[in-house]
């Protein structure tokens, strides 16, 4: 009875809508994406995987409109800004307990984030997945706000986080600069850095602001000499160091923005 509802299929897929495009669904939304899903669901029997194939190929979920609409969940927010920033991490096959160490270290920050992982604080699981009218924006609250701030403070910091004994994680921005297509030029660092954190990259405003903290009120060629110094002898601490410092103040930076909270 419950599945020879039509409303049925249209509950589904409008949860499968809010998890992988966005939680508001207008009129246009509902008949031309909705309702296609709905037929398609029932065509298929409530097989939901040729549903998922077609929302996930479709012209609307490319639409630059649907990018960077979703707030990371915790766990997304703590996993992805290691995954992006090129941290390398261990694995069980070759450091077990430290592996073991790391991975409890995200489970913790995650739950300082209110979301402790296999551990919903209800059946209905949390609810930012399914409370209207804020659904995903009640991730990020006047609790859980400096808590991620702090984190990002501490994933860009010099010193890194302590996992086990006398071994750390700690950012390595010179493996991120090496994905700069010109690293000796500032204003491509300052691009090429935000495309790899944001989804929609940075604005025109942005690469501004964010120059500015990388060279404050210098010329471009002070940033394009000191990393060619630093080439010439990669050894050398003193503009090995320059360059480090600059990069970490911009990485710093960036993981301030609120578009990092972005998905």
């Amino acid at each position: 009875m419950i599945f020879g509802q039509v409303e049925t299929a249209r509950y589904i897929c409008r949860k499968l809508y809010r998890w992988f495009c966005y939680y508001i669904i207008d009129e246009t939304t509902e008949s031309f994406v909705i309702e296609p899903m709905v037929q398609l669901l029932i065509a298929n029997q409530f097989n939901v995987k040729p549903v998922i194939r077609a929302l996930l190929s479709s012209a609307h979920f490319y639409d630059p409109l649907r990018r960077g609409c979703v707030i990371k969940s915790p766990l997304e927010y703590v996993i992805s800004m290691m995954r992006k920033l090129e941290f390398e991490l261990p694995t069980a096959e070759g450091d077990y307990e430290f592996a073991y160490r790391l991975w409890g270290y995200f489970y913790s920050e995650a739950a300082k984030l209110q979301q402790t992982y296999l551990a919903p604080p209800s059946v209905a699981g949390w609810p930012a997945y399914y409370q209207e009218p804020v659904y995903y924006q009640a991730w990020v609250n006047s609790a859980t706000l400096p808590n991620r701030q702090f984190y990002a403070s501490l994933t860009a910091s010099v010193k890194g986080k302590k996992i086990q004994g006398s071994k750390f994680i700690k950012l390595d921005v010179f493996k991120l600069l090496d994905q700069v297509s010109k690293p000796d030029d500032p204003n491509a660092v300052v691009q090429e850095i935000g495309d790899i954190l944001f989804p929609n990259g940075i604005t025109d405003s942005q690469l501004i602001f964010l120059k500015d903290v990388l060279i404050p009120g210098l010329p471009d060629f002070e940033w394009t000499e000191e990393y060619l110094l630093y080439i010439i002898d990669p050894e050398d601490p003193e503009p090995k160091m320059a360059v480090e410092n600059r990069l970490r103040a911009l990485i710093q930076t960036m993981l301030s923005l609120p578009e990092i909270h972005l998905s």
